[in-house]
């Protein structure tokens, strides 16, 4: 069973590649706004999860050739018309499981081991840093609501998937429109459970750890998860308040010398794009917003199907 899982893991990664990499040219088109562009990364997480996919004549799949169209009818496995990526080809039946030749058996069970001891090693290292993050601050003094205050931060962030708490270094005073702007982008993290978003991103990437793209991927959704909560946190500012942010930013980031994996800390994700971003923010038309959300739905469809068989 293990190793029909990883064989298909394989193939759910080679599609999770091709949708990240279609995510790095989209990401970079300027007039999209990035808290439209933050939640299609979650069909680069479906891609890497589900084996099965939807087929359509309009999947982006089905203008990358024949190597590309090897998908099998998941009625093969179950009773549905649902198809299944399958990039190598190399069984003869799939429900059992049998390889063609004796040598790709020996090949997938060796690989399952390795790629079963990567995954418990990278799962281990991020419980025992979310643990040991959630333990460092967890003595952390109320102030309001649920903003809390440690001297051991030396950058805001929020802690915590339930109920969240938002933490504040001590030097910083909460009255001041510095805290105000910090406040402002973590609630939006808030608000839309992006702890939680991030954790199940890291989770997905821990069981694709042997795939660079992954990484690669998880990395820039991070990225577009901060410039989206800005830009969220600022869409109602007039171009003083948002120099102000901007300066908060700057200000945060050159204090700052940890480089948390969970959580990450306000000002300490490429803050230089962040701060530009900031700067050169311009509100969204709503004919814009309507290009902006038909183009990304249309983008979306041909991302999370199969290429016709």
């Amino acid at each position: 069973m293990l190793k029909t899982c990883f064989y298909f893991l394989i193939n759910m990664s080679i599609s999770g590649s091709i949708v990240i990499a279609l995510l790095l040219i989209i990401r970079n088109i300027r007039a999209i706004p990035k808290r439209l562009i933050y939640p299609i990364w979650i069909i680069a997480m479906l891609r890497m999860c589900l084996p099965f996919a939807i087929s359509s004549s309009i999947s982006i799949f089905n203008f990358f050739g024949n190597l590309i169209k090897k998908i099998i009818p998941a009625g093969q496995m179950l009773d549905t018309d649902f198809t299944v990526s399958n990039y190598f080809n190399a069984a003869s039946s799939y429900y059992p499981m049998e390889y063609k030749t004796q040598r790709l058996g020996e090949i997938f069970n060796t690989s399952t081991i390795i790629w079963s001891v990567g995954v418990f090693i990278a799962l281990s290292v991020v419980c025992l840093l979310y643990c040991t993050v959630l333990y460092q601050y967890k003595n952390s003094a109320h102030f309001q609501g649920n903003i809390y205050l440690n001297k051991k931060a030396d950058a805001p962030f929020l802690l915590g998937i339930i109920k969240p708490k938002i933490i504040l270094p001590t030097d910083i005073d909460v009255n001041s429109s510095q805290a105000a702007h910090i406040i402002d982008h973590e609630k939006a993290h808030r608000k839309r459970g992006d702890n939680l978003w991030r954790l199940l991103g890291l989770i997905v990437t821990c069981l694709h750890w042997f795939n660079p793209i992954a990484w690669i991927g998880f990395s820039c959704f991070l990225k577009d998860m901060e410039l989206s909560c800005d830009e969220i946190a600022i869409k109602n500012y007039d171009t003083s308040k948002r120099s102000e942010y901007a300066k908060t930013l700057l200000a945060i980031t050159e204090k700052s010398h940890k480089q948390n994996l969970i959580p990450v800390a306000f000002g300490q994700s490429n803050a230089k794009t962040r701060i530009t971003s900031v700067l050169t923010y311009q509100k969204l038309t709503l004919f814009g917003a309507v290009v902006s959300i038909g183009f990304l739905l249309t983008i979306a469809i041909m991302l999370i199907t199969n290429p016709k068989i």
